[in-house]
């Protein structure tokens, strides 16, 4: 409880007297930290992999609930140093590292609060717009909108989340996914792997070359690119003697008799 009577202290909450959303934020906060606290003393530094995500993940949770209690400036390093004090008899090693832990809390807290002010202003006045949109109805904050703060701001949707539902307003979570899914797809269609041996084609080609392709290496300085030969075409991946079909989409590749 003294880690989460700290964050309660920072926010300037009396826990006893909190509403029931505002207690279960700052029991997030107690027992994330904690958390981070042993995992950063284990040497996890936060990253986008593995338990670093984790580490990453779960500092980022106790910013946010720090956010939306009220909290101002950076708090993280403070609520660590209690749960480090608490570590002793648990953990040697954490009062060691303590430096370290509260430095890299520090950090990421820094990084993470540049992300989140970014984002704001972009949500704030996406709620003004669905508020005003919504005066006969419900107001409702667009999934595209939700998503443009998340894939362009970092914005978690957690976060957009709890504050349009602070501003009464709804988030069309189905609206989120969609555009989500079209993210994957055109992220999936821009990776297509290119075909390099076309099928064969290239191999049929080679063994219709005499002399094979020499590697000519670099000239100082720079790549030598001079005295290199188109010896081969290929169309749709067959082997051609000239290209035809303008207008028309077609695959179309050539070999050179040397390369750099």
């Amino acid at each position: 409880f003294p880690i989460v009577a700290k964050a309660a202290e920072l926010a300037g909450i009396d826990y006893a007297a909190a509403p029931p959303a505002a207690q279960t934020a700052l029991k997030v906060i107690g027992d994330h930290v904690r958390a981070v606290v042993y995992l950063l003393s284990d040497g996890v530094l936060p990253s986008n992999v593995g338990r670093g995500y984790v580490v990453r993940r779960l500092l980022r949770r106790v910013i946010m609930k720090g956010r939306l209690l009220g909290i101002q400036g950076q708090f993280t390093p403070a609520v660590a140093q209690v749960a480090i004090s608490l570590s002793g008899q648990c953990d040697p090693a954490v009062a060691a590292n303590a430096g370290r832990i509260t430095a890299e809390m520090a950090r990421e807290e820094a990084a993470f609060s540049a992300t989140l002010s970014k984002g704001q202003k972009q949500l704030d006045d996406m709620l003004a717009a669905a508020t005003a949109a919504g005066s006969s109805s419900a107001a409702v904050l667009p999934g595209a909108d939700a998503f443009l703060l998340y894939d362009s701001f970092g914005f978690p949707l957690e976060l957009t989340q709890e504050l349009a539902e602070a501003a009464g307003v709804q988030l069309d979570s189905a609206g989120f996914e969609t555009a989500m899914a079209a993210q994957r797809a055109r992220s999936s269609a821009s990776r297509e792997a290119v075909d390099l041996t076309a099928d064969g084609g290239l191999a049929q080609l080679a063994q219709s070359l005499a002399g094979g392709t020499s590697f000519e290496g670099y000239g100082p300085g720079q790549l030598v690119l001079a005295g290199c030969r188109v010896v081969g075409l290929l169309q749709d991946k067959q082997p051609v003697q000239e290209v035809t079909g303008q207008g028309e989409l077609t695959q179309q590749q050539l070999a050179v008799n040397c390369t750099s």
